[in-house]
């Protein structure tokens, strides 16, 4: 699990896909352009550190994997923060910088089962979406259906030591693997 600051990242088409460097062109504002491009870059420095070639493809639901899947990974980003889980299993990852909730009570019934009454809104939104990218399902059924406090589902899901303003979580399909959380530093 790799933590990485986007904060001044000079951010650089060079080493994406088309796809990335096309869904990058559409994003009208400077800041989340940088960001994305920065995550993105970010993921591919990550995953040099575990395989020689990055070809990055995706599944039937849109789910990156790399050719020949000699490992499985996932990348989220929000404010200034990516994170980047890496592991021999289907793995999700989400970070979110923290903010105000616009209709928490609304939101809270959108994603909320009915036994997480009452749980932190966005650190269940940010274990959902973790576990649903570590499914490959993304959120096409109702969040409400994917209960994470406690987990009960075939997965397993642990909330992630982000820095101050971020909460974030990993979830995983198998056996719960050690969670060694790094910082990547831009060289």
């Amino acid at each position: 699990m790799w933590l990485v600051d986007l904060r001044g990242v000079e951010a650089s088409t060079d080493a994406l896909s088309d796809e990335e460097r096309e869904r990058a062109s559409r994003m009208r504002l400077d800041e989340p352009r940088r960001r994305f491009l920065a995550s993105h870059m970010a993921l591919r420095a990550v995953l040099s550190q575990y395989v020689e070639r990055i070809d990055l493809q995706s599944d039937v639901n849109g789910k990156p994997h790399l050719a020949g899947r000699e490992i499985c990974f996932n990348l989220s980003h929000s404010g200034e923060l990516a994170a980047v889980a890496v592991a021999g299993q289907e793995i999700g990852v989400d970070v979110q910088e923290v903010r105000a909730l616009y209709d928490a009570e609304a939101l809270a019934r959108r994603i909320l089962s009915p036994a997480e009454a009452g749980s932190d809104i966005l650190g269940a939104w940010t274990r959902k979406e973790a576990v649903v990218k570590a499914t490959g399902e993304g959120i096409r059924r109702s969040l409400t259906e994917v209960q994470v406090y406690p987990p009960a589902g075939p997965w397993w899901v642990e909330d992630l030591d982000v820095p101050d303003g971020y909460v974030g979580a990993v979830a995983g399909l198998g056996p719960r693997p050690r969670i060694d959380v790094r910082r990547w530093c831009w060289e």
